[in-house]
């Protein structure tokens, strides 16, 4: 009886579980079904939605779907958004095209509200893995035709209780944009690579959206590989190799910025629009912190500290190419004239080299000047009007061709209806021969002798005019009148016997004592700011060295000078 009992038992265990099993694959093959079920519902939800909101401008498909109802997320795997080019073009000219790819897209927590008239849609977590963007825009294109109706064909057709969409934690990754410019016959492209992307408490509203901006974030940090801009129709190219940002710390941080000229220099202004200078820039990094982003809503620009390292920058003017006269801003115009306010309480710039060169309507050698180990400093720059602060300082300082300390203080305004600025400096000792890359090329001169022990200056100007006062000590200076051939340099001994015999103040102070020069000059508003500093100085230079009341020199200093020329020429 023991063992027919226990037979029993084991022919019902063996069924419970072939039930149990039988339930299982049941329950496995409903859950399939239902998960094939829900996935082909989500993909042609997917399409479906996406062809309503965009008015059959967009399709979408999607590869796979995953639905995890006890967390309530759900996963979207190979998402391919692609542009219908009829749609575009009859609703949106300007896009000729626009395609995204994204290789994951999971939102996790999805909560809808329930009271009535509250479209707000709550999202625990949304992360989005891969993203590409690329974007084609036909910047000349004409404006889509208007409604027949009147209503325009953009906003015509929105929801009248548009969405509000507040995600906990947003996350991208791995994000790439492509961006195309299709403008009359030329193209440009800009890219933008390594995109990382993440957000605390994300609220978007696509009411005010259409209207004021509508984004807002407590937290945002977001950090790019590589950006790569161009502009002025292909002219110019704003790289940069990495960019950081972060609201919580009030930080933007970028490493490696070059502003690349895309034609050599001695065509750059026959290429370029508007004929425009060569000019390079490099900069080794550049920081901003105490950022008030908070500030930025309301469109204002309000930044602690700003730092620019090892910067390097390069000009080049070609006046043996014909270029559109146009008035240039000075400095403190440019600021003035910002379209937003903005305050600056410190900007620190770090290790500069920075090489002018202009190439003379006559003439086949660019006259050159370098500035190396230039640093410098802004103190308050703004244009925010303030009864406390009527204008802001640089003070800067570096060494010229190599040589000399040449430092200076520039007091700048603030108000737009002031234009009185005032610029201070001293220049150390250097040899003269060092200046002649520039003047050789430009001024037809060549110092054959003479050492600057020191200058001391102070221009007081506008946008129209400067005056200057200052005091040039040098000692035993010679020059040599020279014409340039094309293929080597000539002296001509007239012009030399009337400059450096006639003319020249070889010395300061000489026996007459110490010569303060000064004078006025008139600003030409179509040269640069450097252009105008050096205008300023020159009516206090030539005073200097040139006079009627001179003391000769003797004949020995003459003749040594003489000697030098023979022996150059």
């Amino acid at each position: 009886m023991q063992h027919k009992g226990s037979t029993d038992h084991r022919r019902r265990l063996r069924k419970a579980l072939r039930t149990s099993a039988g339930i299982i694959v049941a329950l496995g093959t409903l859950y399939l079904g239902a998960d094939i079920w829900v996935t082909h519902k989500v993909k042609r939800l997917v399409a479906e939605e996406s062809e309503k909101l965009s008015h059959g401008m967009l399709r979408t498909t999607v590869e796979g779907v995953g639905i995890n109802p006890f967390n309530l997320s759900v996963t979207l795997r190979g998402i391919a958004v692609r542009s219908d080019s009829a749609a575009l073009a009859a609703r949106m000219p300007s896009i000729g095209a626009l395609n995204l790819d994204i290789a994951r897209l999971r939102i996790r927590g999805i909560r809808r509200s329930k009271a009535p008239g509250d479209h707000t849609i709550a999202v625990a977590a949304l992360r989005i893995t891969s993203p590409r963007l690329s974007l084609v825009r036909n910047i000349a294109a004409a404006p889509p035709a208007a409604d027949p109706a009147g209503a325009r064909p953009d906003t015509a057709q929105v929801p009248l209780s548009p969405p509000r969409v507040e995600i906990g934690l947003f996350t991208l990754q791995d994000g790439a944009v492509s961006l195309c410019e299709h403008r009359d016959t030329a193209t440009l492209c800009h890219k933008v690579g390594g995109l990382t992307l993440r957000t605390e408490n994300f609220v978007f509203d696509a009411a005010s959206a259409l209207t004021a901006g509508g984004l807002a974030a407590a937290e945002l940090t977001a950090t790019v590989n590589h950006i790569a801009y161009s502009f002025d129709r292909g002219a110019m190219t704003l790289e940069i190799d990495t960019l950081a940002v972060s609201t919580r710390d009030s930080l933007v941080e970028l490493g490696g910025v070059r502003l690349l000229p895309q034609y050599p220099k001695a065509t750059f202004a026959a290429n370029a629009p508007r004929h425009a200078d060569w000019t390079q820039v490099i900069a080794g990094s550049v920081r901003l912190t105490g950022i008030d982003f908070g500030a930025m809503a309301s469109h204002r620009y309000l930044i602690d500290s700003v730092r620019i390292a090892d910067i390097e920058v390069a000009s080049y003017k070609n006046r043996q190419i014909a270029q559109p006269e146009r008035v240039k801003q000075l400095l403190f115009q440019s600021v003035q004239r910002l379209p937003r306010p903005v305050a600056v309480r410190r900007i620190r710039l770090d290790n500069i080299r920075a090489t002018y060169e202009e190439l003379p309507a006559a003439g086949s050698a660019a006259g050159t000047v370098t500035f190396d180990s230039l640093n410098g400093d802004f103190y308050g720059l703004t244009n925010i009007p303030s009864p406390g602060q009527p204008f802001y300082t640089l003070e800067a300082s570096g060494r010229l061709m190599g040589q000399g300390t040449l430092s200076a203080t520039f007091e700048l305004p603030v108000e737009a209806s002031t234009n009185h600025f005032e610029v201070s400096g001293t220049l150390g000792p250097m040899e003269m021969q060092a200046l002649n890359p520039t003047l050789v090329p430009l001024a037809g001169a060549r110092v054959t002798s003479g050492r600057i022990n020191g200058m001391d200056f102070r221009i007081a100007g506008s946008e129209r005019q400067s005056s200057v006062t200052l005091q040039l000590r040098y000692d035993d200076l010679g020059v040599t009148v020279v014409r340039d051939t094309g293929d080597s340099l000539h002296a001509r001994p007239v012009l030399t016997f009337l400059v450096d015999d006639l003319l020249l103040h070889h010395s300061n102070p000489d026996n007459h004592g110490l010569r303060t020069g000064t004078g006025t000059a008139e600003r030409d508003p179509q040269r640069s700011q450097f252009n105008y500093l050096w205008k300023s100085l020159l009516p206090g230079i030539k005073s200097t060295l040139i006079g009627r009341d001179r003391n000769r020199d003797a004949g020995t200093d003459r003749d040594k000078r003489k000697a030098e020329r023979r022996r150059l020429f």
